[in-house]
Order: structure tokens, then C-alpha cells, then sequence
């Protein structure tokens, strides 16, 4: 089945015009789901044809992909089994109930994962919004629980009973590692749409990971350091929270740069960073380049970032870093430092496909979605469309084709390459990753791209 869910308000009274030295009991509205579940017999399947404008994309030197009327998809979501509001909707329509009753009972509703069951929507809009390209295919919606330990999840998936085509979950090292081992099992793919970290892949699995790894932003950013001159200086700057990662990419700056020398700049805490003068770690003749191996909401990068700005005026500089920092830190410090970021999102031309994508979702579905709708949307795109070009075996094409759906930058073949090898089709890794990053830098109130 597919299913669906969107979540709504309850209204609220309004008392405005009643007695005012009359006391009303205070009606909390509450959120509650609405399911619809569609039968695959809605949508029969038709045969595929053979002269579809989606077999140009296959290169005619590779071997032609197998192709079904039918395809079977299973979504596994990171959330405890579906609640069942209807008791806790008939406990607050009590006319009789006290404020602080009325607060006992919520405290008592099941707490929805908000996140998974909006990611549910974007993909079931993915599915449902082109059906005329007639192929079937039917998803089962599975809850796993929020954080199980790896065993926990095997028990829990052992008890299903059902054969897919292609597997779409795992939030965590433990919830990837048991649904590689149960897509294994199964002999089905699995899609691995927001972990970015290593993992244990089963023997005999076949991952597709979306978000590119550490190792693909570090190259990023050296291939960004490519661009320094002669007699420029670089350094590192850390806390005590990316030692591994200095010690990874310190093999990768020699890589790149063997003659370089590679200086480090460590700060204990956030007072180190506020009393440092980095005057003399500037050079009148030179540019000295600063990478942040930081993420997002990493408490050290507004300080450093506003003490670089307070204690180097006129001193030529540029500040790289990890993945899109806030945005606030953007608007502050963009006019004053030349700031880069890697990136697997781009919102420069995502911004006008994202406004579409909310124009139909909200005929779809009623409500405007949020980045987590568009991410289950661009998740099912990817899913829906591999499917039907490539087959069940989509895994072994991707590393011939690139796709730029919105925000997002698809790329499976090694940087360098403009088409991999025709003899190595079908040698790809367990955990084949995407590879597709951008570098943004925000400028003019905009974030612009300087290369992918």
C-alpha cells in the first residue's frame, strides 16, 4: 500500500465574545493524522514501452538494464508504530475537564516523529504526481522505532514478511547496518537518503548512500586550495572535537600539495579563541587560508569567525568550511569575509524549484512542506526515476549518469572522470556514495556557486 498522512489543527474556539467574568476551559488544539490508503489496483500496470524516450539515457556500450511493469518499494522510517489518536481526541472533547487535566493528558500523547511523517509526505508526492508512464509501484510504510540498537531492529524486521525491490531508511550506523543485512537477505537494494558516516555494509548488500562522505568535502575544499599561490600560508583551525578529522585531512593536503607545509591552529575553548590575535599569522604580501573542518551549529565558529574579522582589518585572508553554517552567520560576517562552504545542498537555483515543488505539494496535499517534505520528495524522485530508466538494478548505471534534481547534486563516478570505463560496468563498491558537492560562497545577499 501507500500511505499517506498530513497533519492538521484543530480549531480553536473563540471565547472573545462570551462573558468575560465567566471562566471557559481552555481547548489546547492538538495534531492529528489523517490516513488514506490507495490500492495498487487504483493504478493497473501497463506494458513498458519499448520506443520510451528514457532508453536514450542509457549508453548503447553498456549492457541494457532489465525492465518490470511492477516495482515494490520499502520505506522504513525512523519513528515508533503509528499512534492511535482517536482515544486521546475523545478524552479532550470532555466538557467538564480542568486546565490542568487537560495538560495531564497531553502529556500522555504519543510524541509523533513530525520529521519522519514529513519526509512520508514529500515521498509519497514524488510517486503520486506523475502517473501516466506506466509503471506500477507499491510501497510499504514501515516503523522501526527511534534509535534501536542494531539486534533490536533485526528482531523487529525478521517478523516482516515480504520480498521489495528497493529498500529507503536508516538514520543511524545501527538502523543501516540491520536493513543492510535484512536488503541482503532479500536480495534487494538499499537507498541510504541521510546517513553521511562509514558504516558495516553486509556481505553480499548493495547500498546507495546520498550524502556524500566527509572524504568527498575534504577533497572539495583542497581542490578549492588548489587555487592558492606560491606564497600563500595555510592553516588548519580546530577544537578538540575534530582531531580525527585533522589527522585525515592533514594525509589528504599532502596529497594534493606534497610540498606545502600544513600548520595547525588549535583552540582548547571558545576564551582561547575570543583573547587570540592572529596578527601574526598574516602576511602583507600574501593570502593566508583558514579551514574550519567544522559543521553546522559547532559552538567555535562564530568566534573564531568575529575575531578573525576584529583582528585583521585589511589583511587579505579567506575562511573555508564544512557544510552550510547558519545562515545568520552568512548575513553577518559576508560582507567583511571572503567565506566558503561545501555544500551537498545548493540553494541558489534550488530556490525557484523549491517554490514550485510547494505550489503542487500544496494542491497534493493542502499544506505548504518544509525542507524535510522536499527531502522525501527528491528522495522518491531519485527512487521513481532510477527505477524506470535502470530497473531494479539501477546501482550498476548510476556512475554513468549525473542528475541535478533542485538542491540537490547527483554524482556516483570519481571527480576527474567524464564517464567511467565501459569495461567496468558492474564493478562498483558495496556502499556506492554520491560524490556530488558544491561550493557556495554567500555574496550580495545570495549564495552563488563556484564549482561542483
Amino acid at each position: 500500500m501507500v500511505a499517506g498522512c498530513k497533519t492538521q489543527r484543530a480549531p480553536v474556539e473563540d471565547t472573545a465574545e462570551k462573558d468575560s467574568d465567566k471562566e471557559e476551559p481552555v481547548r489546547i488544539p492538538i495534531d492529528t493524522i489523517q490516513w488514506s490508503v490507495i490500492s495498487p489496483e487504483d493504478y493497473p500496470p501497463v506494458g513498458y514501452p519499448e520506443d520510451s524516450p528514457y532508453r536514450d539515457r542509457i549508453p548503447e556500450t553498456i549492457p541494457p538494464p532489465v525492465l518490470k511493469e511492477k516495482y515494490r518499494i520499502a520505506l522504513f522510517l525512523s519513528m515508533e508504530e503509528w499512534p492511535e489518536t482517536e482515544i486521546w481526541e475523545i478524552f479532550l472533547e470532555e466538557e467538564d475537564l480542568e486546565e490542568e487535566e487537560l495538560e495531564e493528558i497531553e502529556e500522555l500523547i504519543p510524541t509523533l516523529n513530525e520529521e519522519a511523517l514529513e519526509f512520508l509526505n514529500g515521498f509519497e508526492y514524488a510517486l503520486k504526481r506523475e502517473l501516466a508512464e506506466g509503471v506500477q509501484i507499491v510501497v510499504e510504510v514501515h516503523a522501526i522505532g527511534e534509535r534501536r540498537p542494531r539486534d533490536e531492529i533485526l528482531t523487529k524486521l525478521s517478523e516482516l514478511n515480504f520480498s521489495a525491490d528497493l529498500m529507503i531508511g536508516g538514520r543511524t550506523r545501527a538502523e543501516l547496518e540491520a536493513l543492510s543485512a535484512f536488503a541482503a537477505s532479500n536480495q534487494a537494494v538499499l537507498l541510504n537518503p541521510w546517513f553521511p558516516g562509514n558504516f558495516e555494509v553486509a556481505p553480499d548488500a548493495q547500498v546507495v548512500s546520498l550524502q556524500p562522505g566527509l572524504r568527498d568535502h575534504f577533497d572539495m575544499v583542497a581542490r578549492k586550495l588548489g587555487q592558492m599561490e606560491e606564497e600563500d600560508v595555510f592553516y588548519v583551525v580546530y577544537s578538540p572535537r575534530e582531531r580525527s578529522r585533522v589527522e585525515e585531512f592533514r594525509e589528504i593536503f599532502h596529497e594534493f600539495f606534497p610540498d606545502r607545509e600544513f600548520r595547525e591552529l588549535f583552540f582548547q575553548d571558545d576564551v582561547e579563541i575570543l583573547e587570540f590575535e592572529f596578527d601574526e599569522f598574516f602576511d602583507e604580501e600574501s593570502t593566508t587560508w583558514f579551514f574550519l573542518p567544522m559543521t553546522r551549529n559547532h559552538p567555535f565558529i562564530y568566534p573564531v569567525l568575529r575575531t578573525l574579522d576584529a583582528r585583521s582589518e585589511d589583511k587579505e585572508y579567506k575562511v573555508l568550511g564544512l557544510t552550510l553554517w547558519d545562515r545568520d552567520v552568512h548575513q553577518e560576517l559576508q560582507t567583511k569575509i571572503d567565506l566558503y562552504n561545501t555544500s551537498a545542498h545548493s540553494p541558489v537555483f534550488g530556490d525557484s524549484i523549491l517554490i514550485h515543488f510547494n505550489q503542487g505539494f500544496y494542491d497534493y496535499m493542502g499544506y505548504i512542506g518544509s525542507t524535510n517534505e522536499y527531502e522525501g520528495f527528491i528522495t522518491g524522485e531519485f527512487a521513481r526515476r532510477n527505477l524506470l530508466v535502470y530497473g531494479a538494478d539501477f546501482p550498476l548505471y548510476l556512475p554513468y549518469s549525473d542528475a541535478n534534481p533542485g538542491y540537490f547534486n547527483f554524482r556516483f563516478r570519481e571527480y576527474g572522470l567524464e564517464e567511467k570505463a565501459v569495461d567496468e560496468f558492474g564493478r562498483i563498491p558495496s556502499n556506492l556514495r554520491n560524490k556530488g558537492l558544491y561550493l557556495l560562497r554567500f555574496d550580495e545577499g545570495k549564495f552563488r556557486i563556484l564549482f561542483d
